[in-house]
Order: C-alpha cells, then structure tokens, then sequence
C-alpha cells in the first residue's frame, strides 16, 4: 500500500514570493461553516488569486487556508474576514497574521542532494526593516505580481510563457527573475500535489 501511495503524489516546482518584501500580509485562516456551506466555500476561496492553499478538516465542516492581504497599512484582511463571517454558513473564522515564516520546506527537499537544495533555495535575506518594501517605482508592480502568479503555478514555466503573461520581452523577464532571486523576493520551492 505504501508503493501506490508513494505513486500517487506529484512532486511540484513552485515560485514563491516572500510577502512582507512587497508590503503584504499571510495570515493561516480557519473556518468553521455547515456542511452544506462547504463544497461551494472550498470552491469559492480556491478561485481567489489571494488564496495559496486550502484543506478541509473534521469531516468537512472546518477549512483551513493560507491569504495573502494588503498589509494593516490598508486594512489588512479586514474585508475579506467581515465578508466571510457574513457568509451564510459559516459560524466562526479565525485568522491569525504569520509574523515570521520558520523552517521553509523543511522535509520537502530532502529528496535533493546539498546542491541542488541550494540552488533552489538560493540564499536567504531578511526584508528590509521598516515600511520600505518593493513598490513599483523600486521594482514591484503589476506586472512582477503576474509573473509571481504564474511561478506560483509552476516555478519552471519557461520564459516565452512569462514574457506572454507579463508583457515584457524575454531578455527582461530573465533579467527581472534574476534580479527578483537575488534581493530575496522570489526564491523556487517545491510543493505536493495529490
């Protein structure tokens, strides 16, 4: 039983974007809703762009996810929290703000010889203190938010797709990427997929 399970899990390259460079905020939600508020809620948050995960728990009444919002600066999560406890269904959400992110992929690399980890990795930097973040004056705008999309769904699209999604030609997407990596804004990881 362990071999069919072991072949039934996809190992995934994503693109990762570090929030608290562009001024966002990750907070892990928890949502207890009625079971027939379930299906369409689960269906309704995965279509969000500010939704990176989310799972069902105890049977199906409880939702656990990952949003990514504005920081407090513009009300944070305000919106989206108020509107889901106005949700018909829904009896209680609970959110709380990930200050700091530990341990990364711990675990999840262990497949990967020291190099390799490395080189997906890359090296780690801290943000910058204070509320000096990438804006796009200083290199994060629309299109740097496109291109962490769709890195998001697979961190190995190659560049004619990223130059297609953001605009840019493809000289400048390497260049933008590379840049990216190196002030520690977008970093590869590598994720399951059942």
């Amino acid at each position: 039983m362990l071999r069919l399970v072991r072949f039934l899990v996809w190992v995934v390259v994503v693109g990762l974007v570090d929030s608290r460079w562009i001024g966002m905020l990750d907070w892990f939600v928890r949502i207890d809703c009625t079971l027939t508020a379930a299906d369409a809620l689960t269906a309704a948050l995965a279509q969000r762009d500010d939704t990176s995960w989310i799972a069902p728990l105890a049977g199906g009444t409880r939702l656990t996810c990952m949003v990514r919002t504005p920081d407090a600066g513009s009300d944070g999560g305000r919106p989206l929290f108020e509107h889901l406890l106005r949700t018909p269904g829904i009896r209680d959400v609970e959110a709380g703000c990930v200050l700091r992110g530990v341990g990364g992929w711990a675990g999840r690399t262990s497949a990967l010889d020291a190099s390799e980890q490395a080189a997906l990795l890359g090296p780690t930097q801290e943000p910058p203190d204070g509320p000096e973040v990438p804006t796009e004056a200083s290199g994060w705008g629309e299109a740097e938010a496109r291109l962490a999309g769709e890195l998001a769904l697979d961190g190995r699209a190659d560049v004619a797709r990223l130059a297609a999604v953001t605009g840019w030609s493809a000289s400048t997407v390497r260049r933008r990427v590379a840049g990216l990596r190196a002030a520690g804004v977008y970093r590869g990881g590598v994720g399951l997929r059942p």
